[in-house]
């Protein structure tokens, strides 16, 4: 996977699955490149990994340690209407489910474990809706435009993918974990090693050095005094 043990990185994973076992919806939060679509996949795959059948288990007659764990992304701003994602009711009254309500009736009917991810900016425009899901006190139900509730399975979890929470109501933050991953979790080393081990070994000693001679001046530049110009 080019992925790299960075320790930091790794505690923010573990933490993702810490609140899983807690709330029923977490946000994950933080700037562009910081290792968070990664960690939500490192993790759905690790948790899919321990639970797949081994050979022993296969030769005992052993069940595996748990159902297999898929992760679904699904962008809410991907389209203008927000009917067309959490479903509308047509002129006939007839209800049709939207791109999201589809995949959480889908998810809720298998038996592996459905990681449901959200992946945009988190606005109230359409976070609100998944107040009482993320409700502890609440039956974890989804409300329908037409009355109908859609209740939240235990092999079903939510996920938000945010770079922040600008924009996120209280009610939403209130209601869900967080995890964030700050720019400093990941840093440009890990990358690099990882993009290092797939040169050669004379490439790797010159660039390295490189690396370590310049990168450290350059992305603190870039990130602590660098400011956007307007072409226009």
């Amino acid at each position: 996977k080019g992925l790299i043990p960075h320790v930091p990185w790794i505690s923010k994973c573990m933490s993702l699955y810490s609140l899983s076992q807690v709330h029923k919806g977490i946000i994950v939060a933080g700037p562009p490149a910081s290792g968070k679509s990664s960690c939500i996949a490192t993790l759905v795959e690790a948790l899919s990994s321990i639970s797949a059948p081994t050979p022993s288990t296969r030769s005992t007659g052993k069940p595996a340690l748990g159902t297999s764990h898929k992760l679904l992304r699904l962008n809410p701003l991907v389209v203008d209407d927000y009917g067309l994602v959490f479903g509308y009711l047509n002129q006939n009254h007839d209800w049709i489910d939207g791109i999201f309500t589809h995949a959480w009736k889908k998810a809720c009917r298998h038996k592996s474990t459905t990681w449901l991810c959200l992946d945009g900016p988190l606005n109230a425009g359409w976070a609100d809706n998944f107040s009482s899901v993320l409700d502890g006190d609440n039956d974890n139900t989804f409300h329908l435009p037409n009355g109908d509730r859609l209740q939240l399975s235990d092999n079903v979890r939510l996920l938000f993918e945010t770079t922040d929470l600008k924009f996120a109501s209280p009610a939403t933050i209130s209601r869900a974990g967080i995890v964030y991953l700050d720019k400093n979790v990941l840093g440009w080393r890990p990358i690099a090693q990882a993009w290092l081990e797939s040169r050669p070994h004379h490439e790797v000693i010159n660039l390295q050095r490189a690396f370590n001679k310049t990168l450290d001046a350059v992305s603190n530049f870039v990130i602590n005094d660098a400011k956007a110009v307007s072409l226009s």
